[in-house]
């Protein structure tokens, strides 16, 4: 069952995060806006929109279980398939969606890297651990070939695990909010204790360290499923978590948080996001309030459904556009930038998602048969996607080889 405002909610995400890209390419300056002459300081906001990729998180557990909850069998729930079936042809789902445009683009940025036009070489066994999204047991890896990189293992890897949380949602959804909020702030302590040298710095970088995100997006969809609600209540949830979202980036954008720091912060902090984002999801999970016309629109439903190619291309474009912008004397400012890049990152995207995602995507939602059909030729689309995975890493392989 597909919520458009949902989708929409994907869109607000990716935007937010490509104003806060916008925003560190040009320096991070001070922003302002001028509304009937009366001054409007963005900068606390905008600072914070990596507040984006929290929200990102608890949308993607929220969606997996609705689908769960109004979908039928699937890993977690009973069928006549063993749960090993019902597992890989989850994962299998989940890959032919996420990969196919991450290959994309990592077929455009390596050959770049290569004759040094964007960024600098990684090494092979970088390459590898990409190509199977567990860069992140590497600190230097995270963010070698595209800055935003770093966050697609905690997603790929959740994927790994959701089918065995899932099957806490009948009749265990406290102990499931409980398990996913301890074993967070078990991984969090364990860093401040750690402390910011040695093996515990490498947790920041792990699935434990974000699992309270996604399973509060999993609880809050079990309680919009299972507790109706008048449509009041929920136009109430989605602005009491709307504003309680905007609070917290005012809040912590003016104290100048970092993602991460050596003190109780993170973990407050985390609560707060989480809290706020699952009650406006809540919220816009029903129908008939001024969330669901806002988020649910034409153009927010558009921009959230070519989301996750804008997330993966916006940053290396917004950076090529500053440094084409700087090499003609153009003066760059946050406006520039965002005139200049943000056409561009739609267009790309567009291409991204109609040419490379929507194709796989057939197949992972079972529209098309991942099977050869008509012809001798045709071939599954996971083999494509192998075949596409092992070309990327032989080219890894030849480049290395030449360098060394």
């Amino acid at each position: 069952m597909n919520i458009p405002a949902l989708t929409g909610v994907r869109g607000f995400a990716a935007g937010w995060v490509l104003l806060y890209h916008a925003w560190l390419v040009v320096g991070a300056h001070d922003l302002s806006l001028h509304v009937i002459g009366i001054p409007l300081v963005l900068t606390p906001v905008v600072s914070m929109g990596w507040f984006g990729v929290d929200v990102f998180f608890v949308l993607s557990g929220f969606v997996l279980t609705w689908q769960v909850l109004k979908d039928g069998p699937t890993p977690a729930r009973p069928a006549q398939s063993s749960f090993g079936s019902r597992y890989w042809q989850f994962l299998r789902r989940r890959i032919l969606r996420v990969f196919p445009a991450y290959y994309a683009c990592l077929s455009v940025l390596l050959p770049l890297e290569y004759f040094h036009r964007y960024g600098a070489p990684p090494e092979l066994r970088d390459v590898a651990l990409h190509l199977v999204m567990f860069h992140n047991m590497i600190d230097s890896y995270l963010q070698t070939i595209n800055g935003v990189f770093w966050s697609l293992p905690f997603e790929f890897q959740f994927y790994l695990v959701f089918p065995l949380l899932a099957l806490m949602l009948q009749g265990r959804t406290a102990l499931l909010l409980l398990l996913g909020i301890g074993i967070t702030a078990a991984a969090k302590i364990v860093i401040l204790i750690g402390g910011p040298h040695g093996a515990t710095r490498l947790l920041l970088n792990q699935l434990p360290f974000r699992l309270d995100e996604f399973v509060v997006g999993m609880v809050a969809a079990k309680i919009s499923h299972d507790r109706p609600m008048a449509a009041w209540k929920r136009s109430a949830l989605f602005w009491i978590g709307g504003l309680s979202l905007l609070a917290a980036a005012q809040y912590y954008g003016r104290a100048h948080a970092m993602w991460w720091a050596w003190d109780a912060q993170p973990l407050v902090r985390g609560l707060w996001v989480e809290a706020a984002v699952a009650a406006m999801l809540i919220g816009l999970s029903g129908e008939g309030n001024l969330g669901t016309r806002l988020f649910g629109n034409r153009a927010m439903v558009w921009i959230g459904t070519i989301s996750y190619s804008i997330y993966l291309w916006h940053f290396p474009i917004l950076q090529v556009m500053a440094m084409r912008m700087a090499d003609f004397g153009v003066p760059i400012s946050f406006r520039a930038v965002l005139a200049a890049g943000v056409p561009a990152v739609l267009l790309i995207s567009a291409l991204s998602y109609y040419v490379v995602e929507r194709p796989f995507h057939a197949s992972a939602a079972g529209k098309r048969q991942d099977a050869p059909t008509r012809g001798a030729w045709q071939i599954s689309n996971t083999a494509k996607l192998t075949a596409w995975g092992c070309a990327l890493l032989a080219l890894a392989g030849t480049v290395s080889a030449m360098a060394g």
